[in-house]
């Protein structure tokens, strides 16, 4: 007999699926949770796309570069005052 509870992740992480039966969401985390995919709620998620067995695959690595927090490009120098030893022209 397969096993009964399965790991499962949300495919989309931004999204907030109550987990009935208790008063928290689902874990936007890759790693999921288990479940029991002989529960009805669970199998219709299952069937309608809104979880996926499995920990979530972590992104591309050009996916990943481009996801990362950029640094902050350095503050422009102040401009030089205006002397008051040299005289305009």
């Amino acid at each position: 007999m397969p096993n009964r509870y399965v790991q499962v992740h949300l495919v989309d992480p931004s999204h907030k699926l109550p987990v009935p039966g208790t008063k928290r969401l689902f874990p936007t985390a890759p790693e999921g949770e288990l479940v029991d995919i002989y529960n009805p709620f669970w199998q219709a998620l299952l069937k309608d796309g809104s979880v996926a067995r499995g920990a979530r695959p972590a992104p591309p690595p050009q996916e990943a570069a481009a996801s990362a927090p950029q640094e902050a490009p350095a503050p422009a120098p102040a401009p030089a005052a205006a002397s008051a030893t040299h005289p305009s022209s």
